[in-house]
């Protein structure tokens, strides 16, 4: 079974990898100017903070949920 977030992992990877992988391109967020990761994307970004905020979701308080 798929997890949720298998799918876009999959799909597109941030900046910050896309670099490690000597992909030339700017690995900063195209929202805020940041160094784009999978948790800058997901909840570090002001503008995912904002659909957060929005979403009639609980989250923890802690964002990092395990991630690197």
């Amino acid at each position: 079974m798929e997890r949720p977030l298998d799918s876009f992992s999959n799909s597109s990877e941030p900046g910050e990898r896309l670099v490690e992988r000597h992909i030339p391109m700017d690995p900063k967020c195209l929202r805020c100017g940041e160094i784009e990761s999978i948790a800058h994307l997901l909840f570090q970004c002001p503008f995912a903070q904002t659909v957060w905020r929005m979403a009639p979701l609980k989250i923890p308080s802690d964002t990092s949920m395990g991630l690197p």
